[in-house]
C-alpha cells in the first residue's frame, strides 16, 4: 500500500464520531447485518417488515455519515458502538 493510500484510509480516522450512539434496536439490526445478506433474514432477526429493516437500515446510514451499510458497519466497528 502506497502512503497516498495510507494517508486516505486514515482521513477521519482521528475524527470525533464518539457523539453517536445507537439505540438497542439498531445495534441489533447492524449485528444482523454482519451475519445476513438478505434483507428478509435481517428483518426476521430483529422481529420487523423487511420495509421497516430497510428504513431502519438507511436512518443508520445517514446518522453514522456512512454512503453504504458497508460503510456503516465499519465505522460502527470502528468506533466499538456494536
Amino acid at each position: 500500500m502506497s502512503r497516498s493510500d495510507e494517508e486516505r484510509l486514515d482521513v477521519g480516522a482521528g475524527e470525533a464520531r464518539s457523539n453517536h450512539r445507537l439505540a438497542p434496536k439498531e445495534k441489533a439490526l447492524l449485528l444482523a447485518l454482519m451475519r445476513e445478506q438478505r434483507f428478509s433474514n435481517v428483518a426476521r432477526r430483529i422481529g420487523y417488515s423487511e420495509r421497516q429493516a430497510r428504513r431502519l437500515t438507511q436512518q443508520v446510514v445517514e446518522r453514522l455519515g456512512a454512503a453504504t451499510r458497508y460503510e456503516a458497519l465499519a465505522i460502527a466497528i470502528r468506533e466499538r458502538l456494536i
